[in-house]
């Protein structure tokens, strides 16, 4: 890629995400990986963040905590993984189930309302 096409990219995400300069990122992809040299790397530099850089993937609940993480951008597969144990988490506490439901009905009714008729409220 060109010098041109990495900030066309970093110009584009800074339109799509409300982040700023308060906001802390994680990094958790190598930085030779253009999509996070991109995003978790050029990006938060170019609107003032701080990044912390992930111990690897039985570290990263940990580093978001001890680096108080408030945005990470990666790809599908990392956010798989996040899935999957927050959903074993669920399943192992039953009794945070109906906070969990009333949580979701709440994030469902404030989907609808800011976007109507979209696929994921219908």
């Amino acid at each position: 890629l060109s010098h041109k096409n990495l900030v066309t990219n970093v110009m584009d995400i800074i339109q799509r995400f409300d982040l700023y300069e308060d906001d802390r990122f994680l990094s958790f992809l190598p930085l030779h990986h253009v999509f996070e040299c991109t995003v978790g790397f050029l990006y938060p530099i170019s609107i003032g963040g701080s990044i912390a850089f992930c111990e690897g993937v039985k570290h990263m609940a940990d580093n978001i905590k001890e680096f108080d993480i408030t945005a990470m951008i990666s790809v599908p597969a990392v956010f798989d993984i996040i899935y999957r144990k927050v959903m074993k988490t669920i399943e192992n506490t039953k009794h945070f189930l109906p906070i969990l439901l009333g949580a979701n009905k709440f994030f469902l009714t404030d989907c609808r309302h800011k976007f109507p008729g979209s696929p994921l409220t219908s």
